[in-house]
């Protein structure tokens, strides 16, 4: 018998980053030119990881703290064109929210608009546009998801009740 149990990942960040069009990338494989601005949320799923791409804009900052709660994880991106400046507010309120210390992955988005711009070793640098990095940084972050003890405690509760459910019958 095989109990899953889907990570939850938010995507967070500015909007305009990239955000979308990371998650457009990993399940489509493609990219878009045009740009619709998220409302709200989307979801899909990549290597049974449930993706949640928040929008970047203020006016729904309440609704997306609603979700940072279930969060196992977090990716939060920024334009490496404008700067990073932004990624420790959107880490802090993660945390202040989920009230617990959970993995989170800085990305700098749009490497292939510029060769300008400063390199932090624990940021993984992508192009959504051409898809470089993205499949190696998503593909690194998700076994740090799922050791998360976060993770096996959600897992040993589902067995507990699985079992009571069983032994109930």
């Amino acid at each position: 018998m095989q109990v899953d149990y889907m990570v939850n990942i938010l995507l967070l960040g500015d909007s305009r980053v990239g955000k979308s069009s990371l998650l457009y990338r990993l399940t489509e494989d493609k990219f878009s030119e045009s740009y619709i601005a998220t409302l709200g949320k989307n979801v899909a799923v990549y290597e049974d990881v449930v993706i949640h791409d928040t929008s970047g804009n203020e006016r729904f900052s309440e609704l997306n703290e609603l979700y940072y709660c279930h969060a196992d994880g977090a990716v939060i991106m920024y334009d490496v064109t404008i700067g990073h400046e932004t990624v420790d507010t959107w880490k802090t309120r993660l945390l202040e929210v989920n009230r617990q210390e959970i993995p989170i992955l800085i990305v700098g988005n749009k490497i292939d608009m510029t060769s300008d711009y400063d390199e932090i070793d624990e940021v993984k640098y992508v192009s959504c546009k051409t898809g470089e990095n993205i499949k190696t940084a998503l593909d690194s972050f998700i076994p740090l998801l799922k050791e998360n003890p976060k993770i096996s405690i959600a897992v040993h509760h589902r067995i507990v009740a699985l079992i009571s459910s069983c032994l109930q019958q």
